[in-house]
């Protein structure tokens, strides 16, 4: 959901699975991970399904999502984990351009937390 003051204009998402970025860089093609979804216009409080994802069998699965609007750009970290066979999701936003101060952060109940005291993979 855009958390923003102002609506988001021109907008892409790149989204990378983590787990096929790292077989398409050994075979020397590292954008063959991505999946290019062209977004639009995102207003204020508005949420958007932009890619169905199957999140499999196995217990782990990561996504980098890089956002790229007229005016401005973000990354959302998007990290699941299955939990007592239920999956739980941890998700955080930065700018890209600091790069390091958290827009958002939302963390499912029973999410795995590191022994820093942050989710795993976040």
């Amino acid at each position: 959901m855009h958390q923003g003051r102002y609506p988001l204009y021109g907008v892409t998402a790149r989204i990378v699975d983590l787990a096929e970025f790292q077989t398409a860089l050994k075979s020397g093609n590292p954008y063959a991970a991505d999946t290019i979804v062209p977004v639009g216009e995102i207003a204020q409080n508005q949420a958007i399904l932009l890619h169905k994802i199957d999140l499999g069998v196995g217990t782990a699965r990561d996504f980098n999502v890089f956002f790229t609007a007229r005016n401005g750009d973000f990354t959302q970290l998007v990290r699941f984990r299955r939990v007592n066979g239920k999956w739980c999701q941890a998700t955080s936003v930065t700018a890209t351009i600091s790069g390091d101060a958290t827009l958002f952060l939302r963390v499912n109940d029973g999410y795995p937390i590191n022994i820093d005291g942050k989710p795993d993979g976040l």
